[in-house]
């Protein structure tokens, strides 16, 4: 069977007793797992006792699928899990977390797995170890605020399906690794603002062209909506503008209210509907997500964004 590894790292601001009672309490899990994020319903049961070799919990959910995990080694810098899936396949993975002190009351947290798939899935070896790396990156960044606030400092919403008008705009194209999305989106946008006046902006929004999971690249524009008007006036001819029409469509909704860092979660939570109802994208209309309120003048807290996976009829 072809056998993969995958990690995903963070900074936390505690040390490290800290991180180590927090990941091998059990009954917190639910609070950052990347999974149940998005399906808080999933029935999730515990067993052992906090912070013992055998701890550990079993879900089962009709997104999250079924199983199990299990805490087989407890030290002070590592700790070694036993994972189990039942459903959507059955399958075994050996987890763990490197704990590293990094200076003063911070701790470095490297999640990782190793783990196999079944003969026949051997073609989704790259695009599996990237989807999970994502994953962990999801959710390590949860785990940080759960230690250093106390609480998750984001929510999305499933909205199901809506109509969404046709949008002219006018916008800059870019392209980036998808952990350096926002500061390359941050400066893609501020280089739009300078390069235009623009009568009647209705709204501001990144289509997202293409997605390269395996090699972890995005190819995005940037956008602003021309309202009724539809002028837009380029200040700076060296600025190579893109001017077009994002097309009609139904689409899958997801409402996100919180720091642009946990914006993934709401992606998660959108493409799982889309598998989950089974619904065939539109090849010729790429996903994108509207910004309801401006970072500038914002708590990163309260930012509303709402993001689109448009369907086929």
């Amino acid at each position: 069977m072809p056998t993969f590894q995958t990690e995903a790292s963070v900074e936390i601001e505690a040390d490290i007793e800290t991180v180590r009672a927090a990941l091998t309490n059990f009954e917190t899990w639910p609070i950052w797992s990347p999974w149940l994020y998005v399906e808080p319903d999933s029935k999730v049961t515990f067993h052992g006792s906090s912070g013992s070799i055998g701890a550990g919990n079993s879900w089962i959910g009709e997104k999250t699928g079924q199983g199990t995990i299990t805490l087989v080694k407890n030290e002070p810098t590592r700790l070694e899990l036993d994972l189990k899936f039942i459903k959507p396949f059955k399958s075994q993975a050996d987890v763990y977390f490197d704990l590293i002190a990094n200076g003063d009351n911070k701790t470095k947290i490297n999640w990782g797995m190793n783990s196999s798939l079944p003969f026949f899935m051997f073609w989704m070896k790259g695009s599996m170890v990237a989807m999970i790396k994502s994953d962990y990156r999801r959710g390590l960044l949860l785990l940080k605020d759960h230690i250093e606030v106390g609480k998750i400092l984001s929510s999305a919403t499933f909205h199901d399906l809506v109509n969404v008008d046709e949008m002219p705009y006018v916008g800059l194209h870019g392209s980036c690794a998808i952990e350096n999305v926002a500061d390359a989106m941050s400066k893609r946008f501020s280089s739009l603002q300078q390069a235009i006046d623009v009568v009647n902006t209705s709204e501001t929004f990144t289509i997202y062209n293409r997605l390269d999971i395996k090699t972890g690249k995005l190819d995005y524009t940037a956008a602003v909506g021309l309202g009724a008007a539809k002028q837009a006036e380029n200040k700076d001819p060296s600025t190579p503008l893109i001017k077009g029409k994002r097309a009609p469509c139904k689409a899958i909704k997801v409402t996100h209210v919180g720091p642009y860092r946990h914006l993934a979660n709401a992606w998660y939570m959108a493409i799982t509907e889309q598998r989950h109802g089974k619904y065939k994208t539109m090849s010729k209309a790429p996903p994108f997500e509207v910004y309801r309120n401006n970072p500038k003048d914002t708590h990163e807290n309260d930012l509303i964004t709402e993001i689109f996976i448009p369907i086929r009829p």
